[in-house]
């Protein structure tokens, strides 16, 4: 394709035809469509300066993730990249596609539209927030809640304030108090924390009268809500804080051995480095500390054995807590 700038722009498709246009975009969109102007009408031509869409709308933007919004008679729809027009034009206000839907607002409320055009079951919110893992935000009345892909309500509209859905589950908030709601939109227990987390591998933080534990994805709390500070379970465990010390909790909501611990790491291969008097040892699934906490420096277990450093001798200690040092 070839486009001279005179008083008019002239375009030369691949294929010889000449064409005139009184506008023509500097650059090609993402998607390698320009758009184009006519008489106060604009449209648009592919790479090879071939129209796609001819010069018909009164106002057209940039294709954006293989459709443009375009405005005819006041009216705002989308072209295809093939120059179809999806659904009707018949929107006062719209957004570019995003995650496979576009936001449409008709008679002051808000909705969505698929790619191919079809509303998601009705225009009729005040506000509403682009797709993000299979769900949108919607508000309605000063309340939040969630649509899905087909545009059905997920729970009643009722929260004062939600976040995006995350494996699964999303954080709402309502009254002052924060929790969690699954796919099916049905609330986690009750909403009564002052604070929440993410879930991740199965359990999500909560924190109460600011002391923090764990729920798991039936909202059922798992261990007392007692501790000072915790981390996200990892390989079955989470490392809990209380009193200035650290230990764990398994998935039941156990604590396992006992918080002594001035550090420790992550369990790992069925063994987790525990930090004491300045010294590091291991502790095994049931706290039970294997062998004795001696070491200046520990790395975690790996067929069986593990790296440990004590007095500048490096040595190996294996599931039973007997050491054999490389030096001797």
């Amino acid at each position: 394709m070839k486009i001279e700038e005179k008083k008019y722009y002239k375009v030369t498709s691949t294929s010889g035809k000449v064409s005139r246009y009184d506008f023509v975009s500097y650059t090609f969109s993402s998607s390698g469509f320009r758009k184009i102007g006519k008489n106060h009408k604009y449209g648009f031509i592919n790479q090879d300066g071939e129209v796609i869409c001819k010069t018909k709308f009164d106002e057209a933007r940039n294709f954006h993730n293989g459709f443009a919004a375009v405005k005819k008679n006041n009216k705002w729809g989308f072209t295809n990249e093939n120059g179809k027009i999806i659904g009707r034009i018949q929107f006062d206000e719209v957004y570019d596609f995003y995650n496979g839907f576009a936001k449409v607002k008709k008679n002051n409320q808000w909705g969505f539209i698929n790619e191919d055009g079809k509303i998601l079951g009705k225009i009729q919110f005040d506000e509403v927030l682009g797709f993000h893992h299979g769900f949108a935000i919607v508000k309605k009345n000063y309340r939040c809640g969630f649509i899905n892909e087909e545009g059905k309500i997920v729970s009643r509209i009722q929260f004062d304030d939600v976040w995006d859905f995350y494996n699964g589950f999303a954080k709402v908030g309502k009254d002052g108090n924060l929790g969690f709601i699954n796919k099916y939109g049905k609330i986690l227990g009750k909403i009564q924390f002052d604070a929440v987390g993410v879930f991740q591998n199965g359990f999500a933080t909560v924190k109460k009268s600011n002391k923090y534990s764990f729920i798991n994805e039936d909202g059922k709390i798992v261990s007392r809500i007692q501790f000072d500070e915790v981390l996200n379970f990892q390989n079955g465990f989470a490392a809990v804080y209380k009193s200035n010390k650290w230990g764990f909790i398994n998935k039941k909501g156990k604590i396992i051995g006992k918080i002594q611990f001035d550090d420790v790491g992550v369990f790992q291969n069925g063994f987790a480095a525990v930090y004491k008097s300045n010294k590091w040892g291991f502790i095994n699934e049931y706290g039970k500390i294997v062998g004795r906490i001696q070491f200046d420096d520990v790395w975690d277990f790996e067929d069986g054995l593990a790296k440990v450093i004590k007095d500048n001798k490096q040595g190996c200690i294996d599931k039973n807590g007997n050491v054999t040092w490389i030096d001797e």
